[in-house]
């Protein structure tokens, strides 16, 4: 086929590649002409797609090939399968499932045409699994950077004789922008303003969070967010506005400000589910609920409305219970990567002469909890129930760019105590860290012992401890924390260790990591804090700062970790 021919579409019963007979011409995509075709072999229908020349020739076979295989790692059941590639008439092309349907802007056209709105339950649930799809894609580092109305996808299907009615819903199109190119896209509304209005200058997974925000606002209202828009809920009078919140944080203009994966948004839509309807989603995660039985909705999913109707919950209440959740889900799946008992106290002996903790691979929540973004913790002093108080300063947590997401941890191994790290404690005898440390000397000082600095995700994991806390210690803040008779020293009191039992990470000095601070020319990530300075937001597990690598002072320390190999 020739780049003058390549848009004519091919006729019915043209066998490509020896094996796929063309039944019907699709329509022209982004990527090229579409084409349904039948596997000689097999008999069974696969979509086929061109790449036009422009974005790819046959000298391109492997670099494609190599984008196929990455995709075809994907396997859920909101996204579209990748199959083979090949080369026909000087063109590349690949198959991949066939799901007949009709795309989101068809039925947001078909509501349109009847002068109706989207349900609630209808929004969240398309909301829902468009957040599970992306989420899937970006566990293989993936990222969509195009999702739009276009390439959602719906199908109903009926049992008992049209009795029940269910909806199934797929994204398409996951590896186009990395086939033809960023650059080759279009600026839409749905494309995050970094993907093109600055030179492609960051592509990850809040780029796909911000195009979902903008499908969810288009559900909702009937037409994407531009510029300066109005809240949901000054729209449309059926809303509650915490779907206000959601809108407002998904397509924030700069990526660090929005939801850091789209699993974190879903998590903040469940928030507001009810106990009753987590349990049916649960139940259901492989089957699709019902959306009518007889004529009317499902219980099940008219709880969905529950979601962004009614509720009185404070916003520390609703916080508390996005915490939960995230944590939960956290905390069982690190659970289940732990070795077994005996396994783990094997690789806890291992190192132990040396004064190391053993820390399990699994996921840890790296960064701010909500609670941290809008609230100041509970103080725990003598005398006083602990309790939690509103600040007026909603900016207040130190790392109030990087909200708290899951991040994967291989095991390692990091040091018990600061530097230098002692193996035996004796209460006659108290010691204290060593300070007036530079960067480069912490770096030589754990070299000499044959291990390395921690990095700053390392010392997190290790600080929050399996649960996940705010403090290494819980969620209260305690100014007293650590110290013995006013000062800090190595000890065996057994509150001032994390539940992995590293000591004194939120009360000692703080602490060099060997990561660099983004946009800072020549600072280190530290972390930790409170031998000098008793300060609730800087002794947080979360909490970040920097410091310019040959700087020394009296409250800064370190301590060294080891990888689990």
């Amino acid at each position: 086929m020739s780049n003058t021919e390549q848009y004519r579409p091919l006729e019915r019963g043209t066998v490509i590649a020896n094996k796929y007979e063309i039944e019907k011409y699709l329509g022209e995509s982004l990527i090229g002409p579409t084409y349904v075709v039948r596997h000689q072999e097999s008999h069974k229908l696969i979509a086929i797609k061109f790449i036009r020349q422009e974005y790819a020739t046959v000298q391109d076979l492997d670099r494609v090939r190599e984008l196929i295989r990455q995709a075809k790692r994907v396997n859920h059941k909101n996204v579209v399968r990748y199959g083979k590639v090949g080369e026909y008439q000087g063109m590349v092309f690949f198959t991949q499932e066939y799901f007949p349907s009709k795309n989101l802007r068809q039925e947001m056209l078909d509501k349109e045409a009847r002068n109706e709105n989207f349900s609630i339950a209808d929004v969240v649930e398309i909301a829902s699994e468009v957040l599970q799809a992306l989420s899937a894609i970006h566990s293989s580092e993936i990222y969509h950077t195009n999702l739009k109305p276009e390439n959602i996808l719906i199908r109903y299907k009926t049992q008992d004789h049209g009795a029940k009615v269910f909806r199934e819903i797929k994204i398409t199109d996951i590896m186009t922008a990395m086939i033809i190119g960023d650059e080759n896209i279009k600026p839409s509304p749905y494309r995050s303003p970094e993907c093109w209005d600055n030179g492609l200058s960051y592509r990850g997974p809040q780029s796909d969070v911000y195009s979902i925000g903008q499908v969810l606002y288009e559900l909702l209202i009937g037409k994407p967010a531009r510029g300066t828009y109005f809240a949901p809920t000054q729209l449309r009078d059926d809303l509650n506005d915490r779907i206000d919140g959601i809108i407002e944080i998904a397509l924030s203009p700069s990526p660090q400000d929005r939801y850091a994966s789209p699993q974190i948004m879903l998590d903040q839509i469940r928030t507001y589910f009810s106990e009753e309807f987590l349990q049916a989603f649960a139940a259901q995660e492989n089957s699709k609920v019902p959306l009518y039985v007889g004529g009317g909705i499902v219980a099940s999913i008219a709880i969905f409305g529950m979601i962004l109707l009614g509720g009185q919950e404070s916003e520390l209440e609703l916080a508390l219970e996005y915490d939960s959740v995230l944590r939960k889900e956290v905390t069982k799946e690190a659970e289940s990567q732990a070795p077994g008992k005996s396994q783990f106290a094997e690789l806890q002996a291992k190192h132990a002469d040396s004064g190391m903790v053993f820390i399990p691979e699994g996921p840890a929540l790296i960064g701010s909890l909500k609670q941290e973004f809008e609230y100041v913790i509970g103080v725990k002093q003598s005398g006083q129930k602990d309790h939690v108080r509103k600040t007026s300063d909603r900016t207040w947590a130190t790392r109030g760019d990087d909200a708290a997401h899951k991040v994967p941890v291989k095991g390692f191994y990091i040091d018990r105590f600061e530097w230098n790290n002692p193996t035996v404690i004796d209460p006659d005898f108290p010691q204290q860290p060593t300070t007036q440390v530079t960067y480069v000397n912490a770096q030589n000082l754990c070299d000499s012992v044959h291990k390395r600095l921690c990095t700053e995700t390392e010392w997190e994991k290790a600080c929050k401890g399996w649960e996940n806390n705010i403090f290494s210690y819980g969620d209260s803040y305690d100014d007293n924390h650590c110290l013995v008779n006013g000062e800090y020293v190595f000890s065996s009191d057994k509150d001032c260790y994390s539940s992995y039992g590293v000591f004194g990470m939120n009360a000692g000095p703080r602490e060099w990591t060997d990561s660099d601070a983004k946009g800072k020319n020549n600072e280190v990530i530290i972390k930790g804090g409170g031998y000098k300075i008793k300060d609730e937001k800087t002794q947080r597990c979360s909490s970040t700062s920097s410091m310019k690598a040959d700087w020394a002072d009296a409250n800064l320390s370190f301590r060294c970790c080891l990888d689990a190999e």
